[in-house]
């Protein structure tokens, strides 16, 4: 399930992958081509995700723990907001944001495409996980080392703020 809030109206759908798959296949195979750069972008959205972690993880001590799959689920999503984008995903801006309590700190901002004009910005925004049951777990590795580990939940939120538009929303998409 999708929650989407635009303003103060809480929207809510349900959402497949087959939803957005096409549905009739030409005999040309234009819309293979197609589904193969949009899988082609979501993976270099997600490549972008995976170094703003990565920088992250070199600006601070201590490792950076997160769920394989994270940058492919926020790519994808990313992907599924900008489909009525006059120009796709590629006039996205992704900003990286870490939640701890109440700071936030941005620690990463780059354009899908820089040769493309930002027509719309997502902020991800990241929070700091402190599991009991993994500190107690990785004790004995920790006890060796200064550096504690710094675990990112699963779960995101994707704040779309559209640009150069009259009637400019801002929507939230939260994955639990």
């Amino acid at each position: 399930m999708v929650k989407f809030t635009m303003g103060h109206m809480l929207h809510y759908f349900v959402l497949s992958r087959s939803d957005f798959n096409m549905m009739d296949h030409d005999a040309y195979g234009e819309n293979e081509i197609d589904d193969i750069r949009e899988v082609k972008m979501s993976q270099y959205v997600s490549s972008l995700i995976l170094d703003g972690l990565k920088t992250r993880e070199k600006q601070q001590t201590g490792r950076l723990l997160f769920p394989n799959d994270l940058p492919q689920r926020v790519a994808d999503d990313v992907m599924r907001m900008s489909l009525d984008e006059p120009c796709g995903v590629r006039g996205c801006t992704l900003s990286l944001i870490f939640e701890d309590g109440e700071i936030c700190q941005r620690v990463g901002r780059f354009a899908i495409d820089p040769s493309t004009v930002t027509t719309f910005e997502i902020n991800l925004v990241l929070t700091k996980e402190t599991p009991r049951w993994l500190v107690s777990k990785l004790q004995t590795y920790l006890r060796n080392s200064y550096d504690r580990p710094t675990v990112i939940k699963s779960s995101y939120k994707l704040i779309k703020r559209k640009l150069y538009r009259r009637e400019s929303h801002m929507y939230v998409r939260e994955d639990l």
